[in-house]
């Protein structure tokens, strides 16, 4: 249906041979996202269940605009989709401080054919406990992004 809810974890564990005393040997990084869109137009994203992949989104109506022969207009909407997704990164292990980031998203997918869309974005996040750059460590960020995608 034109609902879907996507998660994922991961995790590094990784053994250090050469290390500084003191720091242990051993690191351990991980992060997390969850994710959810709705198709406002109602298409959906089409997955394999046999291979677990996931195919193309192919518009109910390729967005158009044209003249019509005999006066007026013609068009279609594509397909339209708000998103939500909410990341989790943690790259601090023992003697290594790359930060904690905390991160939100809110997102507009416009799909004008099965093959090219555009993307709007607007990321709000947090950053804490990384090794000291200009003296802090810790700050937030905001990002606001467009991407226009042609898909062969």
């Amino acid at each position: 249906g034109p609902l879907n809810i996507t998660g994922e974890a991961q995790t590094t564990w990784m053994q250090r041979d050469n290390f500084s005393p003191g720091t242990g040997a051993d690191t351990f990084f991980h992060g997390a996202y969850v994710q959810a869109g709705y198709f406002l137009t109602g298409e959906h994203i089409p997955y394999s269940r046999t291979s677990g992949t996931i195919g193309r989104v192919k518009p109910f109506e390729n967005f158009f605009l044209v003249d019509k022969c005999c006066g007026g207009t013609g068009g279609g909407w594509g397909a339209w989709q708000v998103a939500a997704r909410l990341d989790y990164l943690d790259l601090s292990s023992q003697d290594i401080r790359g930060g904690r980031q905390y991160d939100a998203t809110a997102a507009i997918n416009w799909h004008w054919t099965s093959h090219s869309k555009v993307q709007f974005n607007v990321i709000y996040g947090d950053i804490d406990e990384h090794a000291p750059v200009g003296g802090q460590t810790n700050g937030h960020f905001l990002i606001v992004g467009t991407r226009f995608a042609c898909e062969f």
